[in-house]
């Protein structure tokens, strides 16, 4: 973050934090799984949520509502791989942008200069860009509970060891939503859509001048 400001370094953690969780949580990615390395547990737990990834995978992009906080996350996909990963986070100051590509690093969007920071390498947590798999960011997943419309699915994150998160899957194989408890009580609800056409990411140009990292 920008060490003019001294309200961003709590914005910084609190993205870290949840990247941590959402990549690990839900591994987005294609559906040729060359670097895909599948979690234990429950076999049809895990076909299930292979299924349900892969089909998101398969539109142009995706939408990730997260909640209760009111960010956003935008994934571009081409043939299944992650090619940009977008996390928007409202403040009082403006709309922080953090984004990240394949082979390069995150830029931050500074809404009060209208220019783009460069990160240092993993400032952030964007592990899912370039990659192809489905089921990396997972530990271990229960078996798939069948209820009215589809099915729920827990699942335990790689990164995060301690925190548990619910998966709702339609009939159809839909991911509609992710639920992740923490540690803490709080909850993070993560709501998918996804997009008819690839999403408009971003230039980062301008790049920032005069600013600092904290």
């Amino acid at each position: 973050m920008i060490g003019e400001m001294g309200r961003a370094p709590v914005i910084a953690v609190a993205v870290g934090t949840l990247l941590a969780v959402l990549v690990g949580a839900f591994g987005l990615g294609g559906s040729n799984g060359s670097d895909a390395k599948l979690p234990a547990g429950n076999r049809k737990g895990v076909a299930l949520i292979a299924q349900a990834a892969r089909r998101l995978s398969q539109a142009p992009g995706l939408r990730i509502d997260i909640g209760p906080i009111s960010w956003i996350m935008v994934v571009s996909f081409e043939s299944g791989t992650v090619t940009a990963q977008q996390l928007e986070v409202p403040s009082p100051w403006g709309e922080y942008i953090y984004l990240a590509r394949p082979r390069q690093p995150t830029y931050e969007y500074v809404p009060s200069r209208h220019c783009w920071l460069r990160n240092p390498p993993g400032a952030f947590l964007f592990n899912s860009v370039g990659r192809a798999s489905v089921t990396s960011g997972l530990a271990s997943v229960e078996a798939p509970t069948r209820v009215r419309g589809g099915w729920t699915l827990r699942a335990t994150p790689a990164d995060a060891p301690g925190e548990i998160t619910e998966f709702q899957i339609s009939d159809s194989y839909v991911m509609e939503q992710a639920t992740t408890r923490l540690p803490n009580g709080k909850r993070i609800i993560e709501r998918f859509q996804t997009l008819t056409a690839a999403p408009r990411i971003p230039p980062t140009r301008p790049v920032c001048r005069g600013l600092m990292q904290s």
